[in-house]
């Protein structure tokens, strides 16, 4: 195939496409770059009202009121649970539920409320810790766990002193 060369230039044949694509405003602009402009500081006053409703919920004492009576829930909850030796873990599910609901809401806001100081920090790890192992405490996943976990370890002994015999 024969490509035939133009004596127009790279910046020429960009000028020519930009124009076609993005039409120029009366400015001179295209109308593009204008757009993007107005559109992001649209976005940056959203981000910035998104973010003051997040830090004013995150410093509401209700808000942290509720959130320390979910931590209260999560970590004393389901060892209630089985000390009473209840039969049903449907109502332990939901609350379970409504937990990590919460926490998952608590690590948006925060996020959200005080990205540069929060995200990273030894706080939002614990959170997200803390926010993943509520569902091992749900009956659908603490019952496909393995129950002979001990049985494994004791397994995995014998085989390493059977080598450690063979060896020596």
């Amino acid at each position: 195939m024969y490509i035939r060369r133009s004596s127009r230039s790279l910046a020429q044949v960009y000028n020519t496409i930009s124009l076609n694509i993005f039409p120029r405003s009366a400015e001179g602009g295209t109308m593009f770059r204008q757009d993007s402009h107005s559109m992001r500081q649209v976005l940056r006053a959203k981000c910035g009202q998104t973010q003051q409703l997040c830090r004013r919920v995150n410093g509401n004492k209700n808000f942290q009121m509720a959130m320390f009576v979910a931590l209260i829930v999560a970590l004393f909850f389901p060892d209630f649970w089985t000390i009473l030796d209840v039969a049903s873990s449907a109502s332990l599910d939901a609350v379970l539920v409504i937990v990590f609901v919460c926490f998952s809401f608590e690590l948006l806001v925060q996020t959200v409320g005080s990205p540069k100081t929060y995200v990273n920090s030894f706080f939002f790890w614990m959170d997200i810790i803390g926010c993943l192992s509520v569902p091992l405490d749900h009956s659908v996943i603490s019952e496909s766990l393995p129950r002979s976990l001990d049985n494994a370890v004791v397994m995995r002994a014998a085989r390493t002193a059977r080598l450690g015999a063979r060896a020596g």
